[in-house]
């Protein structure tokens, strides 16, 4: 019989920081993950700490490849941060404690088959990941929750799935530095006048940064992660 007891060991956690995480949606290898990650620092009274896949594994008994995914739902959703070290190959991990930047995970978007659609079916929603059980080649779980993280932060929604869109997706998430910065990608649209089509300039006067121009070109989110748009700085391609 388990006779777990504090004098062994505990993690000391703000009751705060609790009551949010109940409140918050969070899918259940994520919630593991993410358990795993407060237990090794918090647990240990540090603020972050490198962790190897063959640890999550121990601890959750989860399969490397869906450990690979939940970190990415809690680097989408803004739970954690991960970063590596120089003189080391594992990566290290810290828990975003400040729970208003976390970035709640959502189940449905708006999905139309067409324009047509669009028009006769005003209220209809359909769930990716309904759709992608349906049609396996339709989305992957992780690209789903790309496009929900960006209906949920951008003010020029995805409505419309379309087969070059879906290309172009997965093609830029098989760069891990597209997924594990989305936020940083989005928050620096958010902080650019340019991006955001607040400045005009010749030659684009009615450019703004939709989801398909970023993802049309490799080039155009690394330009955005290395600040190219930075305030109203310009530098179309």
């Amino acid at each position: 019989m388990a006779s777990p007891q504090k004098e062994n060991g505990y993690t000391a956690i703000a009751n705060e920081i609790m009551e949010a995480l109940a409140k918050i949606r969070i899918p259940g290898e994520a919630r593991q993950m993410l358990d795993v990650i407060i237990r090794k620092t918090y647990g240990y009274h540090k603020k972050s700490d490198p962790i190897a896949t063959s640890q999550f594994i121990e601890f959750t008994g989860l399969k490397r490849s869906i450990i690979h995914r939940a970190r990415k739902r809690l680097l989408l959703s803004n739970l954690i941060a991960v970063y590596k070290n120089d003189n080391s190959q594992v990566l290290s991990y810290s828990f975003q404690k400040d729970y208003n930047k976390w970035i709640p995970y959502t189940k449905k978007i708006a999905v139309y088959k067409n324009a047509t659609d669009c028009i006769q079916k005003s209220a209809q929603t359909v769930s990716i990941i309904e759709a992608h059980k349906r049609n396996k080649d339709i989305y992957t779980k992780d690209i789903a929750l790309v496009f929900e993280t960006w209906n949920d932060r951008m003010p020029m929604k995805i409505t419309t799935l379309t087969g070059k869109r879906r290309d172009h997706l997965i093609t830029s998430h098989k760069e891990p530095i597209f997924v594990d910065s989305f936020n940083t990608i989005l928050d620096k649209i958010l902080e650019s006048d340019f991006l955001m089509g607040k400045v005009k300039s010749q030659g684009h006067n009615n450019f703004k940064a939709n989801f398909d121009w970023i993802i049309k070109n490799d080039l155009n989110y690394v330009k955005i992660i290395e600040g190219n748009y930075d305030g109203d700085k310009k530098d179309i391609t």
